[in-house]
């Protein structure tokens, strides 16, 4: 039987790889054009008084983040438009995957409680043993590599 936690983890897994992605993107980003702008501001300031050369700067900043602004909604347009017919299918596959967890929770609570306080009783044992004789530790090594 496969797990059916195993979407929700490759799923979430890519969510958080996409997002640490574009949050180093835009770190970097950030960066470049803090540069740039101290480069520019510079290079101004040769040539304007150093007020005109700072609002020349920030003008220039201000018309980058308009563009990115608007690369954005044409950009969520699109993505918008491109949204498959089957839509809804997704909430049924959630609706199904969920009532499968709650009877597999439903399953292993039934058998495990009542054998769950001897086996944590005996795994507390066996752990305060292995930890405290090295001879059983060796063993425990011997029999794991």
């Amino acid at each position: 039987m496969a797990s059916p936690f195993l979407g929700i983890f490759q799923n979430t897994r890519h969510l958080v790889v996409r997002w640490q992605l574009l949050g180093m993107a835009g770190l970097l980003a950030g960066i470049g054009l803090g540069f740039l702008a101290y480069a520019i501001d510079l290079r101004l300031a040769e040539q304007l008084a150093p007020p005109a050369a700072a609002a020349a700067t920030g003008g220039l900043l201000i018309l980058a983040a308009l563009a990115v602004v608007g690369v954005a909604a044409i950009v969520t347009a699109l993505a918008q438009k491109a949204v498959p017919p089957g839509r809804g299918k997704e909430a049924a596959d959630i609706a199904e995957m969920a009532t499968s967890l709650i009877d597999l929770t439903r399953k292993l609570d039934a058998e495990l409680r009542p054998a769950a306080k001897p086996l944590t009783i005996a795994a507390l044992i066996v752990g305060c043993a292995v930890g405290y004789s090295p001879a059983l530790q060796r063993k425990l090594k011997d029999l794991l590599g």
